[in-house]
């Protein structure tokens, strides 16, 4: 696993946001283009250019910033999102 792949092993954070794939050309099998995720707030992987992305596995991997964008998603949205995780 390459380390922008890197699985997290310390229990996340709180502070959820939500990003939606913009470009998945260096993991199309890990992220789906469109797709909206749950993002854990992560301050070293912020540093290093990365984001803590969640799956529907619900692990949560690292990705570049720049193959995500950040949404803001009503409670209601943000309910049904975390529902299907």
């Amino acid at each position: 696993m390459s380390e922008e792949h890197e699985r997290r092993s310390d229990p996340p954070r709180c502070g959820d946001q939500f990003v939606i794939c913009i470009d998945n050309s260096g993991c199309p099998a890990s992220s789906e283009l469109g797709k909206v995720y749950r993002a854990l707030a992560d301050r070293r992987a912020s540093r290093l250019r990365l984001v803590r992305v969640v799956d529907e596995s619900r692990e949560d991997y690292l990705f570049p910033k720049r193959y995500f964008a950040r949404v803001r998603l009503t409670a209601s949205g943000a309910r049904a999102v975390r529902r299907l995780m």
